[in-house]
């Protein structure tokens, strides 16, 4: 594996995830920041909004909450915004699926009437085995990190 650098030494990406281009330092880049810093979560989406059946739709906050069966709301916080397009990414299959058959990890997903479909992605394995990947790396890239911490502790004791 590739050693984990620390952030400050990788160029920071765009925070659209349709401008994204796949490189592993970009992809190390997202997993040590996690979807927090590219969600694009303003609230307003202007670039979203499409004539559908000849009536005006736009994404809403909705989208990034799902519904559990007791009520209860859970954030999806694997799903971004890309205001250059006005469509909604899946974070972990952008990142870990190449050639996704889901719209959310390549093109992006723009059906606004059929929302509900986001239930649909975030069950089918594609989306479980990007958001497996995507957990061992951050595993990994926690281990690594201490691991570095621990070897840059024992340098400064030596020069003590």
């Amino acid at each position: 594996p590739v050693p984990m650098s620390t952030l400050s030494d990788m160029r920071a990406p765009s925070n659209d995830p349709a401008l994204w281009n796949w490189d592993d330092e970009q992809i190390q880049y997202w997993v040590k920041c996690g979807p927090q810093t590219c969600r694009n979560r303003d609230g307003i989406y202007f670039n979203s909004e499409r004539k559908i059946s000849g009536k005006n739709r736009k994404l809403n906050d909705s989208a990034f909450r799902k519904v559990m069966p007791d009520g209860e709301k859970s954030e999806r916080h694997w799903l971004l915004y890309s205001p250059s397009t006005g469509r909604i990414f899946c974070f972990v299959c952008k990142l870990f699926v190449s050639n996704s058959t889901s719209s959310l990890g390549n093109k992006g997903y723009d059906s606004w009437d059929h929302i509900n479909r986001l239930c649909d992605h975030e069950s089918s394995v594609e989306h479980r085995q990007a958001l497996t990947t995507y957990s061992i790396r951050v595993s990994m890239s926690q281990t690594l990190d201490t691991q570095l911490i621990e070897e840059r502790k024992r340098e400064m004791n030596i020069w003590r």
